[in-house]
């Protein structure tokens, strides 16, 4: 049924040039104009299962280099979507279910994302929670520490400070982790 369609489109618009055809002007024309325009209907009619073809399979390919389903980064920018991460990734954890001993989740604070982290509360307790609970890492950007001047010593003994989060965040992609920005 796919083809049909592309063919008969196909042929609509590859079709239409022959209605100019019929003016007196292409009166000489018109027999060659005819011919090539029937070739190339024909062309098109007999690459269209093809075309259908690839159009298909390439819905049905599969990234070599997908995401393992066992890693999870999860990027925090912003504070307010610090609750929404931490529950992503609790529910990515449940998700796996009997997987989740060897799954592994990587939560990267850059941004105004940190500015959460020295204060004690629910976030810092619920990240505490989280790294207790599954093998989660915290990772803050020390180049968004500098900017939001927290110093290093503030934040919570789970939270490891990296050089810059951009060169994280491309790391852990290129270690398999999927990446997830609530």
């Amino acid at each position: 049924s796919a083809s049909f369609i592309s063919c008969t489109r196909a042929m609509v618009v590859i079709s239409m040039p022959c209605v100019l055809c019929n003016s007196r002007s292409f009166r000489f024309v018109r027999p060659y104009v005819r011919t090539v325009l029937r070739n190339l209907q024909y062309l098109v009619l007999d690459m269209a299962p093809i075309l259908s073809l690839l159009l298909a399979l390439s819905f049905l390919c599969i990234s070599v280099n997908a995401a393992d389903s066992s890693k999870l980064l999860v990027h925090v920018d912003d504070p307010a979507t610090l609750d929404e991460a931490i529950a992503n990734t609790h529910n990515w954890f449940v998700a796996l279910g009997s997987n989740a001993t060897n799954a592994q989740a990587a939560l990267v604070f850059n941004g105004l994302g940190p500015v959460v982290l020295p204060a004690p509360g629910y976030f810092r307790n619920a990240l505490d929670n989280l790294t207790k609970q599954y093998k989660v890492q915290v990772l803050v950007c020390n180049n968004a520490l500098n900017g939001l001047q927290i110093p290093p010593s503030a934040l919570p003994p789970f939270a490891k400070v990296v050089p810059a989060s951009i060169l994280t965040l491309t790391q852990l992609q290129a270690e398999g982790y999927a990446y997830v920005k609530p």
